[in-house]
């Protein structure tokens, strides 16, 4: 147990530092390209995410989980699994193909239809890096993971804002987001010392697949409730607002995405080592959850209380209207770790298909709420997420009940010494905002308060979660 938890504490660190290094490279070229480019070319690429998005559910998401899930994987599995990816990419791609000019119509847009052809080409390689990611995984190989990651998002952006220089508008959106693929599959082929042999095993292709396709499932229902909203907008507003609301949502995005990936990916592996003993399982998920909103709570409330600065100083003023959508975005990605605990203890425990049944349960709701909300407004659209957002919490958290006993009552024990901090810190740090001085002296002022008065709440509050990173961090300097 005490060498799983040092391989969980390191792996989680790789992992998060992985996501959160990538992201902040990815949102600094982001700014730059963002300052090159204009809201309508950025609409432009919103409209094919949204197929594009879809697409990448299938080869990132089942088959892969499952490998990582199975107690024992041979090479004829990892074989087997590779050929049964590089299949689904390959259809996959063929059918965005022969559907683009119909995507182009839908939107009455033909400037989608070549870079939709040319971005679905990553599926082949993202189904690849798939089966790569999952054999690293269960090494607890995350640097390598790190390193690749890492290396492709600097080395693809940089190629990216190459070509906004060179006036190649839309389509350096298009560089950058394809070679990121190539050049993550390239690297982690290399890390991965995979050695491909054609060898085809029925028998744990459908073992797997009968755990894989619940998972993709349930994530491809994930993934359609977030496109919605982008499909929405780009058919009943326009790609301009789609670009304001997706700007808007990449700052929360991008920590989310630093954290929560992290959190499935080295929970998942974690927690399957314990998938037979529901009292250690359930003693992982509790600190788990204790210690991801220990740091995500502040950091969303916190983010929604900076935004206008943050969209001022960072974008300027032509993205001054994605600022509010900012705002509810931070929201929406408050209780996101909360809901990732639930589901990988879930899923650890071979339960793939609680999880379909909730995901299925969750996006009806919200996507209701969405559909409705669109009809009165754009702002609304976005404020209904939020709501959305804590019902889903609620959704994920309800079969740990039984198959964990982790009451509600506990997990909101569990959490709430955090929420309560960041809260509180929030408001001040949204007050702080109308100080009389420059934008620039003002985020400075609301970072330096906002973190201190944080830390300091939640010593004064005793919260356990600080003498527990104390505690790691006395370990990790005598090793």
């Amino acid at each position: 147990m005490s060498n799983l938890k040092d391989k969980a504490i390191f792996s989680l660190l790789w992992k998060g530092g992985e996501k959160l290094i990538s992201q902040v490279i990815t949102l600094v070229i982001s700014i730059v390209l963002a300052r090159l480019l204009g809201p309508e070319e950025y609409g432009l690429i919103a409209l094919t995410t949204v197929f594009i998005s879809f697409g990448f559910v299938f080869v990132d998401c089942g088959l892969g989980t499952a490998l990582v899930q199975k107690n024992e994987v041979t090479n004829s599995d990892m074989n087997t699994i590779m050929i049964c990816n590089i299949v689904i990419g390959v259809i996959l791609y063929g059918l965005v193909f022969i559907a683009a000019p119909f995507i182009g119509m839908f939107y009455n847009e033909n400037r989608v239809v070549p870079i939709l052809r040319v971005l679905s080409l990553a599926f082949v390689l993202g189904a690849i890096s798939a089966i790569f990611i999952a054999k690293l995984s269960r090494e607890f190989k995350f640097k390598q993971i790190a390193v690749a990651n890492i290396l492709a998002n600097t080395v693809a952006g940089i190629l990216g804002i190459l070509a906004a220089f060179y006036g190649f508008g839309a389509w350096a959106l298009v560089i950058q987001q394809f070679a990121i693929r190539l050049l993550v599959c390239i690297f982690l082929g290399v890390q991965s010392e995979f050695k491909f042999i054609f060898t085809f095993s029925k028998k744990a292709a459908a073992e797997m697949l009968s755990f894989a396709w619940k998972i993709t499932f349930s994530r491809f229902i994930s993934n359609a409730y977030f496109q919605l909203r982008s499909l929405i907008i780009g058919k009943m507003y326009s790609p301009v607002d789609l670009a304001y609301f997706n700007k808007g949502e990449q700052f929360p995005a991008v920590i989310n995405t630093s954290t929560d990936y992290a959190l499935q990916q080295v929970m998942l592996t974690v927690y399957a080592k314990e998938q037979s003993d529901s009292v250690k399982l359930k003693a992982m998920m509790r600190r788990s959850m204790k210690l991801s909103s220990f740091f995500f709570f502040p950091i969303m409330i916190g983010l929604s209380a900076v935004s206008k600065n943050v969209v001022l100083i960072l974008l300027g003023e032509k993205w001054a209207p994605s600022i509010p959508f900012m705002q509810l975005c931070c929201l929406v990605y408050v209780f996101y770790p909360i809901g990732t605990a639930n589901v990988q203890a879930i899923n650890a425990m071979g339960r793939s298909d609680i999880t379909l049944k909730t995901e299925l349960y969750t996006r009806i709701v919200s996507s209701a709420l969405i559909i409705v909300s669109a009809f009165i407004g754009l702002y609304q659209l976005a404020a209904s997420a939020v709501i959305a957002s804590f019902i889903e919490t609620i959704i994920r958290a309800t079969p740990n009940k039984k198959l964990l006993n982790y009451t509600y009552r506990e997990q909101i024990k569990d959490i709430a010494p955090q929420l309560l901090c960041a809260a509180i810190m929030g408001i001040l740090v949204f007050t702080l905002g109308y100080l009389p001085v420059n934008i620039y002296v003002q985020l400075l002022v609301q970072l330096v308060v906002g973190v201190s008065f944080y830390m300091l709440l939640s010593i004064c509050m005793k919260n356990d979660n600080v003498e527990y990173l104390l505690e790691i961090l006395k370990n990790i300097r005598k090793k």
